[in-house]
């Protein structure tokens, strides 16, 4: 080789590149898609322990063994950097817009969840005369049989008969 020392600064370039392109970041336990460049800056260790394994396989490759490659800082050409920050400003405003959506369909949800509930409990009102009711006529029934009933009734009915009465005129 004319120039060895660029050629392992290539070897170097080309492993980091490569692991840099097959980078994935870990969220708990999920993996997230779309690394951004402040992600590999916060995981330079990880991405320096892949190029500490890197260097133990130069001993076989190039018949010397060196013994570390260390990155300090991840620093694109300034017109990568811009696209990468467009990138991060435009992700972050669909997460934004994202957020924004669940949170509005977590509101409807509930607002029709507590309509929902007024909406039972209206029910229950208009239903529970009724329910009483059933229950005094069975009770009725059950203690006084039939005559009882038929007397409750026909107690029960003399004031609308009355306002019946009233409200029709005779011709």
């Amino acid at each position: 080789m004319k120039r060895p020392i660029v050629h392992v600064m290539g070897y170097f370039i080309s492993v980091l590149r490569d692991r840099i392109a097959t980078f994935h970041s870990q969220a708990g336990d999920v993996s997230v898609d779309g690394i951004s460049i402040n992600d590999l800056r916060k995981n330079l260790s990880s991405i320096n322990q892949f190029m500490e394994v890197a260097c133990k396989k130069t001993a076989a490759r190039y018949g010397i063994e060196l013994e570390a490659a260390l990155i300090t800082t991840i620093d694109p050409p300034a017109d990568v950097d811009d696209a990468l920050a467009s990138i991060n400003t435009t992700q972050n405003q669909v997460a934004a817009a994202i957020s924004q959506a669940r949170a509005d369909a977590d509101q409807r949800l509930t607002m029709a969840e507590q309509a929902v509930q007024i909406a039972r409990n209206m029910a229950d009102a208009d239903a529970a005369p009724i329910l009483e009711l059933g229950r005094t006529l069975a009770d009725i029934h059950a203690h006084g049989g039939q005559a009882a009933l038929d007397s409750y009734l026909r107690n029960a009915l003399l004031p609308l008969r009355e306002k019946a009465s009233q409200t029709v005129i005779n011709p």
